[in-house]
């Protein structure tokens, strides 16, 4: 159904005055901040907006948040009355890129082998799990084959490389994680190994000299060929739909956003500069906001020294806001963000990029303030570029 918002009216950025305490020498890593739990939004990852957690079922949630190809799976094979019923259930769940990616003769031939698929998909169900209680290890499928959860970088994988995220998408009838790659069972993923050969029990092959006879070709006649005149129906283009936003309640802030996604470095870095009440008034504000992986690719010692200089944090993060809702990033033309200097954005391959080379990972989370769209690396000013 279409989202209807109500008309955002841009007010001036107010920022809390900042009063710079001192700073004790012992370095500061960056912790999350106790805030009162809230539920997660789930993200959209195209198609239609993601639903309100633990209102639909499992089949339905998937579908409804864009996992088109996981629906249809799911659908043909007869499992989506399975995965409708009480449960519970956990279904690590591929997008649409990830099926994309087995190519498009396996995804021809998994379809119509209606079988195989449906082995392959209930090796992607357990009974419900919750990732806070994920452990390394083996665990049994609905397959009967097991998956394993190792950890990488602090992070849970499954079978080795095969990521995670987001994660808890909850159901009326148990929880969806979602994953980048489809998983194939260690039963259907070994090729049979032929035997060498041995090649010195092989007899030598003579063969026998072959004359070939002269070839008289016969003189040939093509008849004229008239094509008769093609006339071409007329082409109309169906109209294109962009992907929706997903639409927070209205009620959550651009902060309560954040930490609803589970941006924890990004969080605390906004109470430690005093930005998080800024972001909290009446804006609206829109916010490009890094990831926990996009902070920790700043080094912990870079880390250490930002988080320990309040202005220079609060310089940084000011540099990823922009005063009213900007939901047009394809227009071409630069941001003037609230630190003063401006954000680039383009096109590559698809893929929306600021300044050249950080991915704007998603669609825009709508806030009752403005909107949040996450991204891969913490922009720089180009001020500060020695960072």
């Amino acid at each position: 159904a279409p989202v209807t918002t109500a008309p955002v009216t841009d007010s001036p950025v107010t920022t809390a005055p900042i009063t710079d305490a001192p700073i004790t020498d012992a370095p500061l890593s960056p912790a999350p901040v106790s805030r009162p739990p809230k539920t997660s939004p789930p993200v959209s990852y195209g198609g239609t907006p993601a639903p309100t957690p633990a209102l639909y079922n499992i089949v339905d949630t998937a579908i409804s948040a864009g996992f088109d190809l996981l629906g249809t799976a799911l659908e043909v094979t007869n499992l989506a009355d399975t995965l409708k019923s009480p449960g519970p259930f956990t279904v690590f769940a591929p997008t649409d890129v990830a099926f994309s990616d087995l190519g498009e003769d396996t995804l021809n031939a998994l379809f119509n082998d209606h079988d195989l698929l449906a082995e392959i998909l209930t090796y992607h169900v357990l009974t419900v799990v919750l990732s806070t209680d994920l452990t390394v290890g083996d665990v049994a499928t609905v397959q009967g084959e097991a998956i394993t959860f190792t950890m990488v970088n602090g992070m849970f994988v499954i079978n080795g490389d095969v990521e995670l995220g987001p994660v808890d998408i909850l159901a009326s009838n148990g929880v969806i994680h979602v994953i980048d790659t489809v998983l194939i069972p260690p039963s259907l993923n070994t090729a049979p190994v032929e035997p060498p050969i041995d090649y010195s029990t092989m007899s030598p092959v003579t063969h026998a000299p072959v004359t070939m006879a002269p070839v008289t070709y016969a003189p040939v006649t093509h008849a004229p060929v008239t094509m008769a005149p093609v006339t071409y129906a007329p082409v109309t283009m169906a109209p294109v739909t962009h992907a929706p936003v997903y639409v927070a309640p209205v009620d959550d802030d651009i902060v309560d956003i954040v930490m609803s996604l589970g941006f924890d470095n990004l969080e605390t870095a906004l109470v430690v500069a005093g930005l998080d009440d800024t972001l909290q008034s009446a804006g609206p504000f829109t916010v490009f906001a890094p990831t926990d992986a996009a902070f920790s690719d700043l080094g912990q010692t870079t880390l250490n020294e930002v988080f320990n200089n309040r202005p220079l944090l609060t310089e940084i993060l000011s540099y990823h806001v922009v005063a009213g809702s900007v939901t047009d990033l394809v227009g071409g033309s630069p941001f003037t963000t609230v630190q003063g200097e401006s954000i680039t954005v383009s096109q590559e391959n698809g893929m929306l990029l600021l300044n050249g080379n950080v991915h704007v990972e998603s669609t825009a989370t709508v806030a009752s303030n403005g909107l949040v769209y996450p991204i891969d690396a913490v922009l720089m000013p180009p001020s500060l570029a020695e960072y």
